[in-house]
């Protein structure tokens, strides 16, 4: 049925999400044994009511509520999203792809190094390519089974950035209240300890030193005559 984003059940949907935003970020705090906060854009942080309006008429548009937790040293925000039209969560994470490596393949691979093990049959990787080249995602089990299955139509390009995401379909339990924040909860702290807190962002290389001994002069450098000539003037 279509929703009025200023309707009583929208509005006190959206508060009632914020609330358990604060509670998810205290539940994994504890957890982590870390401080976690929650990501608020600076045109929400101090007008409370401008951040429920913005949710509610998302809620209204795209049947999705969304937030992002920042947990210490982690890889990237970890962003919690559902969808109350297919009755799922989604929790992600969003790493930059090895710039050192330059085909598809070999960043590929570089992620899956990093979650190896038992994961959740639910795990899915998303590729995002350059440009206007569509996302690819596919589960964790198919890209393990055949790397190439992520790639672009175009074999030429390599992924910009990886997002790492469980994908768990709640189905009745999307509809208790109860029931709904304890698959929230279990998600997020599935998703966290089963593959989050082991994703590492790729860092550029510090520059090397040149060998002096093969160290080249620079083009402009003036010759051993003309520094004399600079330093007698």
């Amino acid at each position: 049925a279509p929703l009025s984003r200023s309707s009583e059940a929208v509005t006190d949907t959206v508060a009632n999400w914020h609330q358990e935003c604060r509670d998810l970020a205290l539940r994994l705090m504890v957890r982590v044994n870390s401080s976690v906060a929650i990501r608020i854009p600076q045109a929400h942080r101090f007008d409370p009511q401008r951040r429920i309006a913005d949710d509610a008429e998302r809620l209204c548009g795209t049947s999705t509520l969304a937030v992002e937790f920042n947990v210490p040293d982690a890889a990237s925000p970890i962003k919690v999203e559902v969808d109350l039209r297919t009755r799922s969560i989604h929790v992600s994470m969003t790493l930059r792809a090895p710039e050192d490596r330059k085909s598809a393949r070999a960043r590929t691979n570089w992620l899956l190094r990093q979650i190896a093990g038992n994961e959740p049959a639910d795990l899915h990787i998303k590729a995002i390519w350059p440009g206007r080249a569509a996302a690819t995602q596919e589960a964790l089990d198919a890209v393990r089974a055949d790397v190439d299955c992520l790639r672009s139509p175009n074999p030429r390009l390599a992924p910009t950035a990886f997002e790492v995401r469980l994908v768990r379909d709640a189905g009745s339990r999307f509809v208790g209240a109860k029931t709904f924040v304890d698959e929230l909860e279990r998600s997020v702290f599935r998703f966290y300890a089963e593959a989050g807190q082991r994703l590492k962002n790729w860092q550029p290389t510090a520059p090397k030193m040149v060998d002096s001994a093969t160290e080249a002069a620079p083009d402009n450098a003036p010759s051993e005559p003309e520094k004399r000539d600079t330093q007698l003037t």
